[in-house]
């Protein structure tokens, strides 16, 4: 299975990664699979933190300061590129991008070691 990940760094450009994660029948996949859902939920929760009682914590301006990753599967990020091709075309204004990553990593483990992210603390080492 391939994964879409843009890295979004304040004060940075966004940084493009594929992930290629293992099939269902293959070494690896159930610990990575694992990990790359725990991930996606805590980038999520990073990029819009919320109290208890579900209430935004976040603002603007502090959202700005954040490093988090968008993480949507393949599939899931080419199909919304394609859509965006459509809509601009219809409208006919220049269509986005596009979908170039910068890098392709077999494993989410090498993912993790590309943009500095420690696996087992669970937070960016920079």
């Amino acid at each position: 299975m391939k994964w879409w990940i843009e890295h979004v760094r304040p004060g940075r450009e966004s940084e493009y990664h594929v992930v290629t994660t293992p099939e269902v029948v293959e070494d690896g996949f159930y610990r990575q699979i694992t990990s790359i859902s725990a991930f996606r939920r805590r980038e999520l929760h990073r990029r819009f933190p919320m109290d208890k009682d579900c209430r935004p914590l976040w603002t603007k301006e502090s959202a700005a300061k954040v490093e988090w990753c968008s993480v949507h599967t393949m599939d899931d990020a080419m199909s919304r590129w394609e859509r965006d091709q459509e809509i601009a075309k219809r409208l006919e204004i220049p269509a986005p991008a596009e979908l170039k990553p910068i890098a392709e990593h077999d494993s989410i483990w090498k993912f993790y070691k590309a943009i500095g992210y420690d696996y087992k603390k669970k937070r960016y080492v920079q």
